[in-house]
């Protein structure tokens, strides 16, 4: 997969392409992307960061998915190009220029795809209607596709982020239609949980991203290939002093070695307990040893995680 932050090289090939933020990648999303992938042409999406700036219908809107992890999820699924500049760079583009001198003449885009609520151009003037009809002077197809549902309610990017932070990540995963993963660099820590038996790994959380729920999650953990029973808590570390800044801590099971520096993906598949202050390390350890043999219990009973 190619990634492209800036319109400064043609495409050479015909490409068919998914506009939306797909800031999920959701089966909503999927089911767009979906589409350029299966197409005749070369699959791209054409998306966008948010790093000095966001659309005014968005401002209050947390991220689902760090950038890393979209780029991640939109490769995983086999697009070829991904056109990702920064909000601010496209914000004033009026809707002919977009189309024109973007679709056309930059990712010379044959069919276009979006959602039936896509906007574009200088505050949010083009609709799908305008698109198709400045697509329809330069001979590119547009496609509107309809809303995806999962047990009768619309799959949204609004529904999901409810679901993050209210803990329920098992149903998140099935409006994803992948697991809930982080993906940050390990980082060293207070290297209490070598102290106590359960050492883990700690991954700082973007400060852009939703919240999940602070508490104790049963996960897994990719390592060279190979993946790992975890216990991932997702909070401030209230038992400890002095650290309150939200992070991933991991405990590995069955796994030894030094990650510091490392990316590593972490996957969530269900909430076990809210996050605890604990009075003594000693109720810190007990709680671990309990939240570990739950996870243990949880993948015998044949749940396929791949561990």
């Amino acid at each position: 997969m190619k990634v492209f932050k800036e319109f400064n090289e043609k495409n050479k090939h015909n490409t068919a392409v998914a506009l939306g933020l797909f800031d999920g990648v959701h089966l909503g999303h999927q089911k767009v992307i979906n589409k350029a992938i299966h197409s005749e042409y070369k699959s791209a999406v054409l998306t966008f960061t948010t790093k000095k700036n966001r659309p005014t219908k968005k401002i209050q809107q947390k991220d689902i998915l760090t950038v890393s992890q979209r780029l991640c999820r939109l490769e995983e699924m086999g697009v070829d190009y991904v056109y990702i500049p920064d909000f601010e760079d496209i914000k004033d583009l009026t809707p002919e220029d977009f189309v024109y001198n973007i679709l056309h003449k930059v990712i010379n885009a044959k069919v276009v795809y979006c959602g039936q609520d896509y906007r574009f151009g200088k505050k949010a003037s083009g609709d799908v209607d305008v698109l198709t009809s400045l697509c329809e002077k330069l001979g590119i197809k547009v496609e509107v596709i309809g809303q995806e549902l999962y047990k009768d309610e619309v799959i949204s990017s609004t529904r999901i982020r409810k679901l993050i932070s209210s803990g329920q990540v098992d149903l998140v995963n099935d409006l994803l239609g992948y697991n809930y993963f982080i993906d940050e660099v390990v980082e060293k820590g207070y290297q209490l949980g070598r102290t106590i038996n359960f050492p883990t790994i700690n991954q700082p959380l973007s400060e852009n991203i939703c919240l999940l729920k602070f508490g104790v999650y049963i996960s897994s953990v990719n390592i060279d290939g190979k993946v790992y029973k975890s216990i991932t808590n997702i909070g401030i570390k209230p038992t400890i002093t002095g650290n309150r800044q939200p992070l991933a801590e991991t405990h590995i099971i069955g796994y030894s070695g030094d990650l510091y520096g490392r990316k590593l993906k972490v996957e969530l598949y269900k909430f076990v307990r809210q996050e605890q202050k604990f009075e003594n390390i000693q109720q810190l350890k007990d709680n671990i040893s309990r939240d570990v043999m739950e996870t243990i219990k949880y993948f015998e009973k044949g749940v396929d995680k791949s561990c």
